[in-house]
């Protein structure tokens, strides 16, 4: 996005998580004129990285998850760019995650049936989950990713 008045691309002023506003300036707006543009774009990160970390969490290696100047998220190759973008965080990359912190006290790998299967303590055991994006969608539905969440919006506020 760019100034009104100059045409000069905005850049990142402040984050306001307790309203959901990120503010973005005109580079001249510091020098004392308040005709350069300094808009607010209403997007919660905290809610951005809740509703995400599934599908940022199961992408694959060089997928990027982008938040832009309208609130829109989105998912792209870290090989393209669009000038809209406000935040651009690189996704771990599925074969890249430990795994354990899913499948551990949780499901195990049963090589005959070719998935992951529910383990005791859990209540319904023997039952197929299915492959690791499997498992961590249902930790992601059902379990504990606070860390990851945190995380996540951690990193959407760095890379404003």
């Amino acid at each position: 996005m760019k100034c009104e008045l100059c045409g000069k691309r905005l850049e990142f002023a402040d984050y306001d998580p307790a309203e959901g506003i990120v503010w973005f300036k005109c580079p001249g707006f510091d020098d004392g004129s308040d005709e350069h543009s300094a808009p607010g774009v209403n997007v919660n990160l905290r809610d951005v990285a809740s509703k995400n970390i599934c599908n940022y969490l199961t992408a694959e290696f060089g997928k990027c998850l982008v938040v832009d100047f309208s609130g829109n998220v989105y998912f792209r190759d870290s090989s393209t760019y669009s000038e809209d973008e406000i935040a651009v965080v690189k996704c771990p990359g599925i074969g890249n995650l430990d795994s354990t912190y899913f499948t551990e006290e949780f499901v195990e790998w049963d090589g005959e049936l070719g998935a992951y299967v529910i383990i005791s303590p859990q209540e319904d055991v023997g039952r197929v989950v299915g492959d690791l994006t499997d498992v961590i969608q249902e930790c992601c539905d059902t379990g504990d990713v606070m860390n990851f969440i945190d995380e996540l919006e951690i990193a959407l506020i760095k890379n404003l």
